[in-house]
């Protein structure tokens, strides 16, 4: 017989290399499932595979292949064998959690507790992940008992896991609880309680919980920063911005683009544009999320030059965006309503995704935006040019038709959306009621709301209720109007209840007008608009009294109509 090499290159005789030695030897040289399914079939006839050491190779090898064929295989044979050890059912666990079966992952612990096997934090650590991608959450709950029951929490990496598990479950007073239980908390449980906090809208929380950390002697890290300075554009706090702003100036934290692009995006929804600017200007490297963050930060904030001028130079750049960073631009565009910032956007888009290549999400986009900005030709034109019509796209070409008073063509959209054989939904029969309510067409907007409840079998709103009153009383059937409302299943709220009465004081209603003034004081005015109807229809009826007692009780009370409105126009610049 032949002598074996080592893995160091010299050469044993046979009788000196043991079974575990030789078979990795072999599998080393296996890079294929069936080249393993080989070796495993001539192991299990020889009956060498029942060699502790031998199996525990083979698993291994099967394990890191990471395929559905090679999983199965590894998690069959370490079920079969007795005396595996931690490390080798760890590689099968960390396997199946890579390849995204995070169930067999559980079940394979699982078998591996039932009898009696030794587990390590690494195995625990692996199966939290698990519960978190399985998403269920009493199954989480329960892994949790059973961690502290081995003991594992005292380990400051297995609590962070539990702890992000909990976050992923929005269970953010259980995510709290397990990080103050924590005995020892490094910068990363800091880190992953401050990002779930943020991620889940709890941007107070996430706010004070930095606070603690740097109390208690910790630097925040730049992915710390991104998380706070998340928080702080969300609650529009500006002074809490510019605080971590100079904390990380202060103490020399490494600020890479991901910490400039949170600045800038803190900075834009504080209000804070300019500001913003200064930062893109001092930036030595920007990429696609730079550009678009002070696109729409001008846009929101009403700089309609600077967001164009910031856009010319991306569409002079060579850099291609990707499809959010095109959603957000699309998204400012539809916000701000400029035809300019329209036609560089499209440019842009056009740069960057070009011809068929957009996707259906996309292509939604642009007709919401286009229907927002009053374009309706060209909505109409990007809704005929796309192939995969969805819902979204129909809803947003209705509404866009209803908004701009186009009754009889968003209905055509409709029956044209349903001869495609796609169901509409609540938010597109709000969007037809809404489009017959302002183009006066009564009898067609009653077909469609008793088609939503008897062919539909949808439950209306209170939305599509107030749709259904607003066209009753648009129409002068102020008294339908009045009966639609008694009848509802449904208690009316004071939006509908003012509907009526301002429709029955344009109309002279003036008994049915007592009847729902009567309405609204049982109910018990809300807001100034409440108030100041019913101080104007006590006024038409010339009772000055009550307007007194109305108006003395609006400022008892605090609701005052201060809300002011304003209205704009775009200027062409001329040429000259």
């Amino acid at each position: 017989m032949r002598p074996v090499r080592t893995t160091h290159g010299h050469f044993l005789p046979h009788h000196l290399i043991t079974l575990p030695e030789l078979t990795e030897t072999l599998l080393r040289r296996c890079s294929r499932v069936n080249h393993l399914a080989q070796v495993q079939a001539h192991l299990t006839i020889t009956g060498i595979i029942h060699d502790p050491g031998v199996a525990s190779k083979l698993v291994s090898s099967l394990a890191s292949l990471r395929s559905p064929a090679s999983l199965s295989a590894a998690r069959s044979l370490a079920l079969r064998t007795d005396g595996l050890d931690a490390y080798t059912r760890n590689t099968v666990i960390q396997g199946f959690l890579d390849a995204k079966e995070p169930r067999d992952a559980i079940l394979l612990y699982s078998h591996a507790r039932k009898s009696c096997l030794e587990v390590d934090s690494y195995t625990v650590l692996y199966v939290v992940k698990s519960c978190e991608i399985v998403g269920m959450v009493p199954l989480g709950e329960q892994f949790h008992s059973h961690v502290l029951k081995l003991g594992f929490m005292s380990e400051v990496v297995v609590g962070t896991a539990v702890l992000g598990m909990y976050g992923s479950f929005d269970k953010i007073r259980e995510m709290r609880r397990v990080f103050e239980e924590m005995p020892h908390r490094d910068v990363a449980a800091w880190n992953s309680a401050i990002s779930m906090c943020s991620r889940r809208n709890r941007w107070s929380e996430a706010l004070q919980l930095t606070r603690e950390m740097v109390l208690g002697g910790l630097q925040i890290s730049g992915m710390t920063a991104v998380s706070v300075l998340s928080a702080c554009a969300s609650l529009r706090g500006s002074r809490e911005g510019n605080s971590v702003h100079g904390y990380l100036i202060r103490n020399a934290v490494g600020i890479d683009v991901f910490v400039y692009n949170a600045l800038l995006h803190m900075h834009s929804k504080c209000g804070s544009p300019y500001r913003a600017c200064r930062i893109f200007r001092a930036m030595l490297h920007h990429n696609a999320i730079s550009w678009t963050t002070m696109i729409t930060g001008y846009a929101s904030n009403g700089c309609l030059d600077e967001a164009l001028s910031m856009l010319w130079g991306l569409e002079c750049s060579e850099l291609r965006l990707d499809e959010v960073s095109l959603l957000s631009l699309i998204s400012a565009c539809s916000e701000s309503r400029s035809s300019r910032l329209v036609e560089l956007t499209l440019r842009v888009l056009e740069k960057s995704c070009p011809g068929k290549r957009k996707t259906t999400t996309i292509w939604n986009a642009l007709v919401s935006m286009h229907a927002k900005c009053g374009d309706i030709a060209s909505a109409c034109k990007v809704l005929n040019e796309m192939v995969g019509r969805t819902v979204i796209s129909w809803t947003s070409m209705i509404h866009g038709l209803a908004v701009h008073g186009y009754g009889q063509a968003a209905l055509v959209k409709f029956f044209q959306m349903q001869g495609e054989g796609i169901d509409p939904d609540e938010i597109v029969f709000l969007s037809v009621l809404f489009a017959c309510s302002h183009s006066g067409l009564i009898e067609e907007g009653k077909k469609c709301f008793h088609m939503m409840i008897n062919h539909y079998g949808m439950i209306p709103s209170m939305d599509h209720y107030g749709c259904m009153v607003d066209l009753l009383c648009r129409g002068g059937l102020v008294a339908e109007g009045f009966d639609f409302v008694m009848g509802m299943p449904v208690e009316p709220d004071m939006i509908l209840w003012r509907t009526l009465l301002g429709a029955c004081l344009n109309n002279g209603y003036n008994g049915l007008a007592s009847e729902v003034r009567n309405r609204i004081r049982q109910s018990g005015p809300r807001s100034s608009e409440d108030y100041v109807i019913l101080s104007n229809s006590f006024a038409m009826a010339n009772r000055w009294d009550a307007v007194k007692r109305v108006r003395d009780e609006m400022n008892k009370v605090g609701a005052n109509k201060n809300d002011l409105g304003y209205s704009w126009i775009e200027m062409k610049q001329s040429s000259g």
